[in-house]
């Protein structure tokens, strides 16, 4: 793991309990799906599309969640997003998902992440 996803890692962990601090006071809680996911992926559309910093603190949150538990499991990442990428190329991604697979708006948003940048940015 690079230097720069170890220090995204660090950030996150520091961030978790101001994270859990605003989705509880927020009212996404309304948002939840009915399969307990904390946000359903219809929410994460609909945030992403109006270019909401929910969506780019959701979409940052899932990717340093996923480097920081495959570097703790001790395995490979899901996917491997490149230095240049941007936000706004992940949100890009995460809105073609969702236009492409329509049925994943019914499930939580974490998983439609997951499998959006799982298959845009595999490790190789």
């Amino acid at each position: 793991m690079s230097k720069n996803h170890r220090a995204k890692a660090i950030t996150l962990i520091k961030c978790l309990p101001m994270l859990a601090f605003v989705l509880a006071t927020s009212g996404l809680s309304q948002a939840r799906s009915e399969n307990r996911n904390w946000i359903a992926g219809h929410v994460l559309m609909k945030e992403c599309s109006e270019a909401s910093a929910l969506c780019k603190g959701y979409i940052l949150g899932v990717v340093d969640a996923e480097l920081a538990l495959a570097e703790t499991l001790g395995r490979k990442p899901f996917f491997c997003v490149p230095d240049e990428v941007t936000h706004a190329n992940l949100q890009s991604i995460v809105i073609a998902h969702y236009e492409k697979n329509p049925r994943d708006g019914k499930n939580g948003a974490a998983r439609a992440v997951l499998i959006a940048f799982t298959r845009a940015f595999p490790c190789g």
